[in-house]
């Protein structure tokens, strides 16, 4: 007579990881890291004291750091099922480099790629570029890229992005982004195939994502949360729960800074919580307007007569980003959903540059 015994409970390790001296881990546009499958090599982009930056690996047993050759500009690294190589996106191309140094090879275009998957079949799925397309698959050894998903106008999408090969290596999660985000809808995960076969939502939160052990893991809120996925049928069961808070996240690239290995390690980093606040000093240092901050105010610049501020405000739920610009008595929201990276003054009014490039429809920030 034998009884069975319940297996222990694998205790919970948290450690963290700093980035090689003189440099560090660039968390923009969603961060750039990420864990080998094996779960002993962690891949990541760090920038150097004038903001180059370069992809490195780091040994999880060892704790060493070393840059790989000729990989200045890196973004948005993945892993290939053996652990040996890298893809990753730099000058406008989609490559690969192998963990033991040898300078990277080019496998296609990617003018601005939004991540990539690879699968024991030497597939890589990727999304191309950053908006107003689907995802594509290339061979691992390079090629001529096929489109595999196209976006759908009709189902309020604007791109795919963000992919992630399922264990058969013929499935695939990945993220839409809305064109027109709301509270209640900014995109979603889906399930697709490399056939065309499968094409299905899965839950209605536009985040980067893994499979792992039968939980989906996504970023909601802040939070890295797991919820039961089943393959066989595609979809969700249960209630969503965390394992990882206050995780840095992208609304406006839908990625939170997160990856995930075989084994179930988790790697993140998280977010310092800290708003942003445009105040308007006098000479003295002290403030004669504060901007409430009920968005996210970034790039501020003052006008040249001193009359108003133009700045970037990201809204926390919908991640879009207008120019908003405040006169010394109160602030006004002008121009929603004109681009507004980089804002900068003209000696005229940029309110009559503004009205005028409305007008044409071709939104310029001047």
């Amino acid at each position: 007579l034998h009884f069975s015994e319940v297996p222990p409970e694998t205790p919970a390790i948290t450690a963290s990881i700093l980035p090689p001296k003189g440099y560090q881990f660039d968390a923009s546009i969603g961060g750039h890291m990420a864990i080998s499958p094996d779960a002993q090599i962690l891949a990541f982009v760090a920038l150097d004291s004038s903001g180059k930056s370069s992809l490195w690996i780091r040994q999880i047993s060892s704790g060493v750091s070393r840059m790989l050759p000729e990989t200045f500009g890196a973004t948005f690294p993945f892993w290939s099922p053996d652990n040996q190589m890298i893809g990753f996106f730099a000058g406008g191309k989609l490559r690969k480099v192998s963990v033991a140094g040898t300078p990277p090879v080019t496998l296609c275009d990617a003018p601005s790629g939004r991540g990539g998957t690879w699968n024991a079949e030497g597939v890589i799925l990727f999304t191309p570029t950053f908006d107003l397309c689907g995802l594509q698959k290339v061979a691992a050894g390079g090629g001529t890229p096929t489109a595999v998903t196209h976006y759908d106008t009709s189902r309020n999408e604007t791109n795919h992005r963000w992919a992630h090969f399922l264990p058969d290596g013929k499935h695939f999660l990945y993220t839409t982004q809305a064109k027109l985000r709301n509270a209640d809808y900014v995109g979603s995960i889906r399930v697709g195939s490399l056939d065309g076969s499968v094409d299905k939502l899965v839950t209605k939160v536009s985040s980067n994502m893994a499979y792992n052990d039968g939980y989906l893991l996504y970023c909601y809120q802040n939070a890295v949360v797991a919820q039961r996925f089943d393959v066989s049928t595609l979809e969700l069961s249960g209630d969503a729960s965390p394992i990882a808070e206050r995780v840095e996240y992208s609304t406006d690239k839908s990625k939170g800074m997160f990856s995930v290995a075989a084994n179930g390690m988790i790697l993140y980093q998280t977010s310092t919580g800290a708003s942003a606040r445009v105040s308007l000093l006098n000479a003295a240092g002290e403030p004669t307007l504060t901007i409430p901050d009920y968005r996210a105010y970034t790039l501020a610049r003052l006008s040249h007569d001193g009359s108003r501020i133009a700045f970037d405000a990201t809204d926390p739920i919908t991640g879009t980003s207008d120019i908003d610009s405040v006169p010394p008595a109160m602030m006004t929201s002008a121009w929603p959903a004109v681009p507004s990276s980089f804002t900068a003054w003209q000696p005229v009014s940029l309110r009559s540059r503004a009205q005028a490039s409305t007008a044409s429809r071709t939104p310029r920030c001047w």
